[in-house]
């Protein structure tokens, strides 16, 4: 038997107290450093092999003059917060094999973990901070290591989520705030199945499957230990049939066939599982995660008796039957999964009244969908309910967040009710089964942002271009705008500032042909925490952008 640690991070260290998930606390730059100082979890470090996935750029001195490590390697840190040994150790699998990953080496990633380990060993894997390509390969090792190795332990999957837990009593550091480490091993097998869909259908970004593990974290572990899952399972099952339908890109890697078809049986088995035939499917289905996998859905889909829609198929079926699952997660109260779906619905509505239903699970597709929403948001039925939507979306990610969203929760369900009825009666009068065609008029707006970002800037045609100018605090105060500030610090400094209110709104934005974006730019210190009014030494700068289209 051996034990394995499989590890990367990022390039930007930073001090941290991080919380472990057993309740001790320290105080490092790095997760693995502060694992193996704390011995968790039980392992024997001291024997363990290292294989460190480090990119040519953890290589090269830090340059940012604001970084407490200016003129040091990523890499001088890391080894720098390791224990003497073991700082010896991790430096030699560095050179022996030279694991310098490149941002498109993936596939090389996953390889090296599925042909390094064997049946009887004991794999841990840190996946904090990493290169995207690196975190999405070790993600789908994970997934696929046990149905490859079925007597291979997956002791623990780290990964620090960056929230901002308070610093435990008795713990010596500056710091005020602590990232808590979650351990994601417990629900690989209910996820083996969709890491690989879901990691390649978000343009193999694997920040959206991390985020998704750790919040359901409490709850799947509750559910695998006392043998119970609660309403919040519902949308986990709807997000691993939804990734499993786009496993075919996995081929492409060249997987072994037999995995790729137990890929396809397991997301037939879900639809199966889902429509009642429960029994039948867990006893075809030999893959022992596939089959734990399913057990756990079939608890939480109790209560859920919509029959599926094809999931290779956009119709008024599945319009109907995506209807049918939004207004069980309503009244699970299951708000942020019932908004999640009904935000999808609409781009699927666009796609199949625009005529694109072939096309319809094809990310750029689905981008252009999401743009022609955005500028229909006061022209068509579709693009008003796409205004509430988004709001409602944001009001259910934040409605816990700070005590002026207490009475966000009444509110949501009020419109969860109301939304779904309305698009009812859309689909009811068969206006989508006739393809539009036409496109509406922008109609200009003026947004107030704390920064421009390239991102926000939509289509401006091939003459199209942009215009700043800086305005004074008064030009500001005389103008007319929506918010799209997301901070609720700077928002509360900048109704101070501007003597109106400024609400905190996290709205994705996308500015086209004459629409304007006032920019209230932060000079000096960041703000602190609770700030309503600026600190000594900063300032705001106001400019107005101009967006011209051809």
């Amino acid at each position: 038997m051996t034990t394995h640690w499989f590890y990367t991070f990022g390039k930007t260290p930073q001090p941290a107290c991080y919380l472990l998930p057993d309740g001790q606390a320290i105080e490092r730059s790095f997760v693995l450093p502060a694992l193996l100082d704390r011995g968790w979890p039980e392992v024997a470090a001291a024997n363990a092999t290292f294989h460190g996935f480090v990119t040519n750029e953890l290589k090269r001195p830090i340059q940012h003059p604001e970084s407490a490590y200016q003129g040091q390697s990523p890499v001088e840190v890391f080894r720098a917060q390791l224990e003497p040994g073991l700082a010896t150790r991790v430096t030699r699998t560095w050179q022996d094999p030279d694991y310098n990953v490149d941002d498109r080496d993936l596939g090389r990633v996953v390889d090296r973990v599925l042909s390094t380990v064997s049946d009887g060993d004991v794999v841990l894997i840190e996946l904090t901070n990493g290169l995207r390509h690196v975190t999405t390969g070790l993600l789908l090792a994970a997934g696929l290591l046990r149905t490859l190795h079925p007597g291979l332990e997956v002791r623990a999957v780290t990964y620090a989520d960056f929230s901002s837990d308070p610093v435990p009593e008795g713990v010596e550091t500056q710091l005020r705030r602590a990232s808590r480490i979650h351990d994601l091993a417990p629900m690989l097998e209910l996820f083996s199945w969709a890491v690989a869909g879901d990691a390649f259908s978000r343009s193999l970004d694997p920040k959206p499957l991390i985020e998704l593990l750790s919040r359901w974290h409490g709850a799947l572990n509750r559910g695998c230990h006392e043998g119970r899952l609660d309403g919040q399972a519902v949308g986990a099952v709807q997000a691993v049939r939804k990734a499993l339908a786009k496993v075919g890109p996995a081929l492409a890697l060249g997987w072994p066939r037999d995995v790729a078809e137990a890929l396809a049986r397991t997301r037939r088995a879900l639809g199966e599982l889902i429509e009642g035939d429960a029994a039948r499917v867990l006893a075809e289905l030999d893959a022992a995660p596939a089959a734990h996998a399913l057990r756990i859905a079939a608890g939480r889909l109790d209560g859920l008796t919509a029959v599926d829609a094809d999931p290779d198929v956009l119709d008024v079926e599945r319009l109907r039957f995506d209807l049918d699952l939004v207004e069980q997660l309503r009244d699970a109260s299951r708000h942020g999964d019932a908004v999640r779906i009904l935000r999808e619905w609409l781009v699927n509505a666009t796609l199949l009244a625009h005529g694109e239903a072939e096309g319809w699970l094809d990310h750029t597709t689905r981008q252009a969908a999401e743009a022609r929403l955005w500028q229909q948001t006061h022209v068509t039925e579709l693009g008003r309910h796409w205004a509430k939507v988004t709001a409602l979306r944001n009001a259910a990610s934040h409605a816990r967040m700070n005590a002026s969203h207490e009475a966000r929760p009444a509110s949501i369900a009020t419109a969860l009710d109301e939304v779904p009825a309305a698009l009812r009666v859309l689909v009811g009068e068969g206006w989508l089964l006739a393809p539009l065609r036409w496109e509406p008029k922008h109609s200009p707006r003026r947004w107030l942002a704390n920064a421009l970002s390239l991102n926000m800037i939509g289509s401006l045609g091939d003459r199209g271009r942009l215009t700043v100018t800086e305005l004074q605090l008064d030009d500001a105060r005389a103008l007319s705008w929506e918010s799209c500030v997301g901070h609720e610090d700077t928002a509360a400094v900048l109704s101070t500032l501007l003597g109106r209110p400024v609400e905190v709104r996290r709205v994705t934005v996308k500015l086209e042909g004459g629409d304007e974006l006032l920019v209230a730019q932060l000079d000096g210190p960041r703000l602190p925490a609770g700030a309503r009014t600026l600190p000594a030494g900063a300032r705001f700068r106001w400019f107005l952008v101009s967006f011209e289209g051809s």
